[in-house]
């Protein structure tokens, strides 16, 4: 028996596999629904979510994956359209330890010393246009202190 890793189990799955499985969740939540997400996904009949070769399992296990990546504490059909955007656009990938940016997320502040650095950094260079760039830096880190 051979065994794959997680990372090789999860290219077995596209973008279609997994808006296929939100489908057949969604088609399990009854109409007015109030339970929690995590308790109506336990109450799901998963030998009717299952589809093609993949198995209840498996399909559970991807659950799992999709819902630690949307936010939490709502009902199922809500978190399931949050999944149904991550499986179009995954900002950030289920075994990857790099975190990717959200498309809409602003950049950061500049720190204090940047500003600092971006003030002071013109005005020495004018001053000393001789200097190499980390003998700038330098200057211009012991006058921050």
């Amino acid at each position: 028996v051979e065994q794959k890793t997680a990372k090789e189990e999860n290219q077995d799955w596209n973008k279609e596999d997994y808006n296929e499985l939100i489908k057949r969740m969604e088609e399990q939540i009854p109409k007015n629904d109030t339970k929690s997400f995590t308790k109506r996904a336990e109450l799901l009949d998963w030998n009717l979510v299952k589809f093609g070769d993949h198995s209840v399992e498996e399909c559970q296990e991807k659950w799992k994956i999709m819902r630690s990546k949307v936010r939490h504490f709502r009902l199922l059909s809500e978190v399931l359209q949050d999944a149904k955007v991550w499986a179009e656009k995954p900002w950030s990938a289920p075994f990857s330890k790099k975190k990717t940016r959200h498309p809409e997320q602003p950049p950061r502040p500049l720190s204090s010393f940047m500003l600092f650095y971006m003030d002071k950094k013109d005005k020495i260079i004018k001053k000393h246009p001789s200097l190499k760039l980390t003998d700038i830096s330098r200057i211009i880190g012991e006058k921050y202190k």
